[in-house]
């Protein structure tokens, strides 16, 4: 999608719904048959994994995050682009145990098959290190507690080597980037 800042405030999830089939029947033809999808917006790919099970559309099998949860001002949290803008629609942003908790069952309640969680900052984040930790090692988990409960795996965006260990210590499943 080019400029991916621009894309925040062009390109609305409805954009990327009408594209989702595409995409899909594209990754089936290239010999995926199932896929895990981490993280994105508003649902869409609950919606797509749910028409590709029903035989709407042609697609791989599909495992998904929904929203990926992390903590306010950290690398999930696309509204930091400036006090005057709203990024408006669901969010996976929460603060302490009790919030975190909310929002995985939340996000279970509406078709998440796994959960992924933000440990650490993001090449594409304004205003946080790379490797910085972002949720802390309580936070995560109570993640990792809440997911297993209701069966489902946590997945946990990663680059920096003190929030790759306390992933690992919270009970992470895998760590996405590891860089």
């Amino acid at each position: 999608e080019g400029d991916y800042w621009k894309s925040i405030a062009t390109v609305s999830s409805l954009d990327r719904a009408m594209l989702a089939p595409k995409h899909a029947k594209a990754t089936l033809e290239a010999g995926f048959t199932t896929v895990r999808d981490v993280g994105a917006s508003d649902y869409v790919d609950v919606a797509l994994r749910n028409a590709i099970g029903r035989g709407d559309i042609p697609g791989p099998r599909m495992q998904v995050a929904a929203m990926g949860l992390g903590s306010t001002g950290g690398h999930f949290d696309e509204s930091r682009l400036s006090p005057f803008l709203e990024i408006h629609g669901f969010t996976g942003i929460a603060d302490g145990e009790d919030q975190i908790r909310k929002l995985i069952r939340d996000e279970i309640k509406h078709g998440a098959d796994v959960i992924k969680l933000c440990a650490t900052g993001g090449v594409m984040s304004q205003g946080d290190g790379v490797g910085t930790p972002q949720l802390t090692l309580a936070e995560m988990k109570a993640a990792v507690d809440e997911a297993v409960r209701a069966e489902r795996k946590v997945a946990a965006h990663a680059h920096g080597n003190l929030g790759i260990r306390e992933a690992i210590e919270a009970g992470v499943h895998s760590i996405e980037h590891g860089s």
